[in-house]
């Protein structure tokens, strides 16, 4: 067990992605709510 393969295992690709993905989603969920809630602000008021 040598750790420089320990960290190739850690930073596996796959693991990667799902993590930058998940994070992309939710930043883009959360902007796309905050616009949505400004227009409807908007729209009443």
């Amino acid at each position: 067990m040598n750790p420089k393969n320990m960290n190739l295992q850690s930073l596996n690709p796959q693991e990667l992605t799902r993590a930058t993905f998940k994070s992309i989603t939710f930043d883009s969920l959360y902007i796309f709510f905050i616009k949505l809630y400004v227009i409807v602000v908007d729209y009443i008021s």
